[in-house]
């Protein structure tokens, strides 16, 4: 009964815990934080105001954070409402946890005890072989009782004190996040925070939902991992904010003109294409040296089965009749693309390539149903060459998948 009480009497408010060492605190930037030398002609501080200041964190629109509010930034993870609710459940989680510890350590001494003592017994029992192996008996069903009990005590005991239920927290780029005027501060920091801000995860995650998970340029087939994109670079003044950010995949990341894109895939491996950055190339005849300027190097182009999956995911169709029964053929000597619709004869053809650039060529000429991107692509000649579909006149065809040759006969 005494046993059963202890176990009541453990309440987890009674036990003392440091928050503070148990928060999750940001990534701290200290390698941006650079030296000052006259503070008398300092922008002042956009938290507090300050101009005075030896060390200040410079944010990509020209405003300064002091060194002071960069560390206390460093413990600001979430806005003020969800940062409360955050510590509270922390603090009490850790309360709960410590108060279990305590009262399965109490359990487990008594009956690591009884363990000992029917064990001593029974060896005792089998060494004189009397009826002390009665008692041996009884100490083993004593503690299958006490396995009961404690099972017993620890279901009420979780009546009294259940699991701590996990708050709901908003992040900072959350639009439903409730923000006070430091909030916004705080925000507005963050927004333009040199680098990757504190949330960008979050953030990150976010944009990919609302872009459901696929690469935003029209027709392409989303096959590889997918990156955020910033519309407006970083070092231009770039915000960290939703409107500002697309979902792209890693190949058409790669592909952004900008400086230091294309640096994103030297390294990346991938058996379809490989990425050759910008390098210099000995003359073969002559004596010295010419630029080679960065380049894909095609190694698989697209396969039916991937330019297939293309045009049902786009529902695209002929721009003429508006025919949804395309078929098309990947000629293997030429390397060459047709594809002719069954309702018209129209036809389009274009050299193959990777179904990343093919997909985005034939949206530009077939109509794209659903699943329109927010991106146009944006790579230039040097890094991914443009090869137009061009139109040209063809008989109908009448089964879908095929598409005729010069001499009138179906290629399979």
């Amino acid at each position: 009964m005494a046993t059963s009480q202890f176990t009541f009497r453990i309440d987890p408010a009674h036990f003392q815990v440091d928050v503070e060492a148990l928060l999750e605190l940001n990534d701290h930037q200290s390698e941006s934080m650079e030296s000052v030398g006259d503070s008398t002609q300092l922008k002042p501080c956009i938290l507090c105001g300050s101009s005075s200041y030896q060390k200040c964190l410079n944010l990509n629109n020209g405003l300064k954070v002091c060194e002071d509010c960069t560390e206390f930034l460093k413990k600001v993870k979430y806005p003020e409402s969800s940062e409360r609710r955050r510590r509270e459940y922390v603090e009490r989680s850790r309360k709960r946890e410590l108060a279990v510890e305590k009262i399965r350590s109490h359990w487990l001494i008594k009956g690591r005890n009884i363990f000992f003592a029917g064990g001593f017994t029974l060896l005792v029992a089998s060494y004189f072989q009397t009826k002390v192996f009665l008692f041996a008996v009884c100490f083993i069903l004593l503690g299958i009782a006490l396995l009961i009990l404690v099972r017993m005590l620890q279901k009420n005991w979780n009546k009294r004190f259940p699991e701590i239920e996990k708050p709901v927290v908003n992040a900072f780029s959350d639009p439903n996040a409730e923000l006070t005027e430091f909030d916004r501060k705080c925000l507005r920091v963050f927004e333009h925070w040199p680098g990757y801000p504190p949330f960008w995860n979050d953030l990150a995650k976010a944009v990919r939902k609302r872009d459901q998970n696929r690469c935003q340029v029209t027709g392409c087939p989303s096959l590889l991992e997918l990156h955020v994109h910033h519309r407006e670079m970083i070092s231009q003044g770039g915000a960290h904010t939703a409107d500002n950010l697309v979902t792209l995949c890693a190949f058409h990341h790669g592909v952004e003109p900008e400086e230091g894109h294309f640096q994103i895939l030297e390294k990346f491996k991938n058996p379809r294409f490989t990425m050759i950055p910008t390098h210099r190339r000995h003359n073969p005849v002559n004596r010295g040296t010419h630029r080679v300027e960065a380049h894909v190097r095609r190694l698989q182009l697209a396969t039916n089965e991937q330019i297939r999956n293309i045009i049902q995911t786009y529902a695209m169709r002929c721009p003429q009749c508006e025919s949804y029964k395309s078929g098309f053929d990947i000629s293997p000597m030429s390397k060459a693309l047709r594809i002719v619709c069954g309702g018209c004869g129209q036809g389009f053809s274009s050299k193959n390539c990777l179904p990343e650039e093919i997909g985005p060529q034939m949206a530009a000429v077939l109509i794209v149903g659903q699943n329109r991107g927010r991106w146009s692509r944006n790579s230039n000649k040097t890094r991914s060459p443009p090869r137009p579909i061009s139109v040209k006149s063809a008989p109908p065809q009448s089964q879908q998948g095929r598409s005729p040759d010069n001499n009138g006969k179906e290629v399979e």
